[in-house]
């Protein structure tokens, strides 16, 4: 899809274009007038499965049962949070990627429940409340999620496998704590509509989290909708914190993203010079400098003044601070940080153990 077009000072044409598959390069050539040309082999998405219908029973209604039990009767004598901490640990595998998607199917286990068949539970059967925005500690995530477990209906386990095992797989569900964790971070734009789409919901996330570009490269190799699920719920819980690429300084959390644009939080801009940038909008920042003086010459953002931003401890550049000219628009200014110019998540969690 061709999103934007631009003609530079030589002559030559800059096409911004967002591609609606995922393929894979096989090969690519330059022509004799010096134009580069690619193979490519697209990448089919299984359609997400669903937990079978028969694995779980409704239980009857009972005053009694209700009035000495607060929470879903649970499989296996297991607490609620005990479960939660199972689901949480489970995501602690590994996901496959594109390139070993193969060698991993066969090895990795899962409830019978995700093998294919009778998976046609209504999308209706999950229900996904949105957490508010004081929910930003450990201790209020843990009531938000045994919050959520009581107000699941009350079920009986027909299979081998309790509800739990078979929820860290379902697409569905794991869309669910994608989608409540993501509004921890985001408000607006909603995103209920995709949560019934899971498949849909995880390129989104994907494609917007506040994370480096390596680590965004091979979430979105991820085969398998539960596998990026589970993948981007890890994401979303490992770092609150943005931090240079360079000497890993604080520069924003995630909470101070904001969306400037309708792709989202983050967004894909060409300069006048034909270089491309993914950049995320976020309202605060620190330990950042500024150069130079505020021009509008090529703005991204009409109305806005952009200043070149650098990190105040090793000098690298970030981004750019966006000042609004005009007195109607708000928010008055924000920042663009370069998603190349942040560090991985993998190497933050490193020097937090470390530290």
């Amino acid at each position: 899809q061709i999103r934007q077009l631009g003609r530079s000072d030589d002559g030559s044409i800059n096409v911004k274009a967002r591609g609606q598959q995922r393929f894979r390069l096989i090969r690519y050539w330059s022509d004799v007038d010096g134009v580069v040309w690619g193979e490519v082999q697209i990448i089919e998405e299984d359609p997400p499965l669903r937990t079978p219908r028969g694995a779980f029973a409704q239980l009857a209604a009972s005053r009694s049962c209700r009035l000495h039990t607060s929470s879903p009767v649970m499989s296996l004598d297991v607490s609620p949070m005990k479960q939660q901490g199972h689901m949480d640990s489970g995501l602690d595998c590994d996901t496959p990627s594109a390139s070993d998607s193969s060698s991993q199917s066969s090895n990795s286990t899962k409830p019978s429940g995700q093998s294919g068949e009778n998976t046609n539970m209504d999308e209706e059967d999950y229900i996904c409340s949105t957490p508010s925005s004081s929910r930003t500690d450990t201790k209020h995530q843990h009531q938000y999620n045994a919050a959520n477990y009581s107000k699941k209906p009350l079920q009986a386990s027909l299979a081998f496998w309790p509800q739990w095992a078979y929820e860290m797989y379902d697409p569905y569900s794991l869309a669910c704590r994608a989608a409540d964790l993501w509004r921890l971070i985001i408000k607006t734009p909603s995103i209920d509509e995709l949560v019934k789409k899971p498949d849909l919901l995880s390129f989104y996330i994907g494609n917007q989290l506040p994370v480096s570009e390596p680590v965004r490269q091979k979430l979105l190799e991820i085969n398998g909708v539960s596998y990026r699920l589970r993948r981007e719920i890890q994401l979303l819980k490992a770092c609150d914190l943005i931090k240079c690429g360079y000497c890993k300084s604080e520069i924003a959390k995630h909470s101070d993203v904001v969306v400037m644009s309708s792709d989202g939080p983050l967004g894909t801009y060409v300069n006048n010079h034909g270089y491309v940038h993914a950049t995320i909008t976020v309202n605060n920042a620190m330990g950042l400098a500024l150069e130079g003086d505020p021009t509008e010459e090529h703005s991204w953002f009409p109305g806005y003044a952009w200043t070149i931003a650098s990190c105040a401890s090793c000098g690298s550049n970030i981004g750019w601070l966006f000042s609004t000219t005009k007195r109607h628009l708000h928010p008055k200014s924000f920042w663009g940080i370069r998603s190349s110019q942040i560090a991985d998540v993998v190497d933050v969690e490193q020097q937090q153990e470390e530290e």
